[in-house]
């Protein structure tokens, strides 16, 4: 079983955006020295607790400074881009680096059709004029600021379908043909790119996975409802594909090791203040440090961060391989992506270094 790095690339108070990055490239270089098999990048956006806004330069950036790294996107979100866009950044990396490259896609956010606050509107008309002083927003208005900056593609179920449907295309046919020639994605067609699916919605991702012939990725440190369910349908109904032969499933878990197990379920806490501001504003704040975390941060004991906290694994690196590799067993999965939240590089660093040196003696 392949164990992997998935990095939502948080930001720990006191941390510059720059360290952040660097960080990112010494957690990759290690990583390999480790034995991980793979890093994929999340992709979000509006704030300042995440370096992962784009997914695929991070991709080529990683994928320059290692050597047999598998890098890959997790996701890249479909409705933030053209399809041909995407393909031919994708497909200019893939040739680069062959073998090496994944572009794993997913919806994102659904957006709702609906009108735009007006205090939306004004914020970004406000963009115009960079000495203006940015207007206050409402909790609940990120989705709406989002899909006004940034959506570019359909985010309904049969627009994603449709753009999912694109992409593999251009990765394997030209558009039209004009005088004979072809008219492609250049570079992107025979590109050696492997696409995936990522799903956070059970059932109706992993359907659409297997209709395609595509690996599937189980989003684990999202939801942890329905997984088998999902993992058994997905299976089931998998057809083969010039992309995949056989169904193949990852789930992607979220781990934190420590020497001691104290010392791990300190770590932790920093999480539940952390998912606690993405569930109740819409977007990441820093990563504090343990204390702060629970003490400083009246968000830190809302009632909603009790959501996917409960999807951990906190222990030491051989409590955390064992029980990764008990549940990833049980589930029948192909592949694990690790995601570790704390506060320290070097503290999230070493999460990573202890679940691989006891995955390692595991096999």
């Amino acid at each position: 079983m392949k164990l992997s790095v998935f990095d939502l690339n948080p930001v720990s108070d006191g941390t510059t955006g720059a360290e952040a990055l660097r960080a990112v490239v010494d957690l990759a270089r290690n990583a390999e020295d480790w034995g991980f098999h793979g890093y994929w990048f999340g992709e979000h956006h509006l704030g300042r607790g995440r370096v992962g806004s784009a997914p695929v330069v991070l991709t080529s950036l990683v994928a320059s400074r290692t050597r047999t790294l598998h890098v890959g996107t997790a996701v890249a979100v479909l409705p933030h881009y053209r399809p041909l866009s995407l393909v031919e950044q994708v497909g200019t990396i893939a040739e680069l680096f062959p073998g090496r490259i994944h572009l794993g896609l997913g919806k994102g956010l659904t957006h709702a059709v609906e009108p735009t606050p007006a205090r939306v509107t004004a914020a970004i008309a406000a963009l115009a004029d960079p000495d203006r002083e940015p207007p206050e927003l409402e909790r609940g208005d990120h989705p709406t600021l989002l899909r006004e900056l940034l959506v570019s593609s359909p985010s309904d179920a049969e627009g994603y379908d449709t753009s999912v449907r694109q992409v593999l295309s251009l990765l394997r046919r030209p558009i039209a043909t004009v005088d004979g020639q072809p008219v492609q994605a250049s570079p992107g067609l025979g590109a050696p790119v492997r696409p995936w699916l990522f799903g956070s919605s059970g059932v109706p991702s992993a359907l659409r996975s297997a209709a395609l012939g595509l690996p599937f990725v189980v989003n684990h440190h999202v939801i942890d409802e329905s997984l088998t369910e999902a993992v058994t349908a997905y299976r089931d109904a998998f057809t083969p594909s010039v992309h995949l032969d056989r169904p193949h499933v990852a789930v992607s878990v979220h781990a934190v090791a420590a020497d001691t197990d104290r010392q791990a379920q300190e770590a932790a806490r920093s999480y539940r203040a952390w998912i606690s501001g993405v569930l109740t504003r819409g977007f990441s704040d820093v990563v504090h440090a343990p204390d702060h975390a629970i003490h400083g941060d009246p968000s830190a004991r809302h009632e909603k961060s009790d959501g996917p906290v409960g999807t951990r694994i906190v222990g030491t690196g051989e409590e955390v391989a064992d029980r990764i590799a008990e549940f990833s067993t049980a589930l029948g999965a192909d592949e694990v992506l690790v995601n570790t939240i704390v506060h320290g590089d070097k503290v999230k660093a070493r999460s990573f270094e202890l679940i691989a040196e006891h995955w390692a003696a595991r096999t």
